[in-house]
């Protein structure tokens, strides 16, 4: 093992372009197996068959489950953040800023299904130690800029200032994650309907009155 170990290392570090392609088509396989059986039920040996590697082969490109529960995952989490700090610094109204944030998180779960459903069913303690730190940092990142949207537009008297401004925040996320139950790309509903619903519910109800 500790062969193949240095042998990854080597790969990743010079990364040719067959190598990094090879390694993102077991990313993409890994997605797949990780949203039909859960991170807990699926063995590197389910990830194997899947990429049509042989184990000692999977090794190559990976280290463990775990490390691809996170590689499945980081890219599309980042540039959701990215997204949604973009939105909080832009120029316009918070309601609008709202809108936008939905429909940008909506086209995101579309175009990287079944990533970002991996991504919000599962448990993130589940990702490697060492990686601990940056979730969490990513994660405060965004509840960050959300809420700065949201204190945006209470300040500016645009939104209701009677509501916990976190509580708030929590709550029109948790509208985008329970998502995952129900929500398939080749599904009756669009991603545009569902970001249209959910932003016409957000902002009514915290807008207001008068």
């Amino acid at each position: 093992m500790n062969g193949i170990k240095k042998r990854r290392a080597e790969a990743r570090k010079v990364s040719n372009d067959r190598y990094v392609k090879r390694r993102q088509e077991v990313i993409a396989a890994a997605a797949k197996v990780f949203k039909e059986n859960g991170l807990a039920a699926t063995s590197i040996d389910d990830i194997a068959k899947a990429t049509g590697l042989n184990r000692a082969s999977l090794y190559y490109y990976v280290g463990d489950k775990h490390e691809l529960f996170g590689e499945v995952i980081i890219d599309v989490v980042k540039h959701n953040v990215e997204m949604a700090e973009k939105i909080r610094d832009s120029e316009g109204e918070a309601e609008e800023k709202i809108h936008q944030l939905f429909g940008s998180l909506l086209r995101s779960y579309n175009d990287y299904y079944p990533h970002v459903h991996v991504f919000m069913q599962e448990d993130f303690s589940q990702i490697s130690h060492n990686k601990a730190s940056d979730w969490l940092d990513l994660q405060r990142r965004f509840d960050r800029a959300l809420i700065a949207i949201i204190e945006e537009g209470m300040q500016r008297g645009s939104l209701r200032s009677d509501l916990p401004v976190r509580l708030v925040a929590f709550g029109l996320i948790g509208m985008v994650n329970w998502t995952h139950r129900w929500f398939h790309p080749d599904g009756p509903v669009s991603c545009e309907d569902v970001a249209q619903v959910f932003a016409k519910l957000a902002i009514e109800g915290m807008r207001k009155a008068g």
